[in-house]
């Protein structure tokens, strides 16, 4: 199993799940309407730093992609 580093998008987004998966257990066994508010605003917070992530991880791949495709143009013949 790979380990990511908590400063790592992998990281934040895996320790923010374990956080909300124990706010809505708490929120369910407490009976407690702020923790699933809670729960619920964190869902939300986790759903918008996902596709910021997904964004700011696509242009550069990209980038490295067409570099790649470029110089593999460069070496045919």
């Amino acid at each position: 199993m790979k380990k990511f580093p908590i400063h790592s998008a992998a990281g934040i987004s895996l320790w923010l799940f374990t956080v909300n998966i124990v706010l809505v257990i708490a929120s369910y066994l407490l009976e407690n309407t702020w923790l699933a508010t809670a729960a619920i605003t964190m869902s939300s917070m986790m759903f918008y730093l996902q596709i910021r992530l997904s964004k700011s991880m696509s242009s550069p791949q990209q980038e490295h992609l067409q570099e790649r495709k470029e110089a593999g143009q460069h070496f045919r013949v």
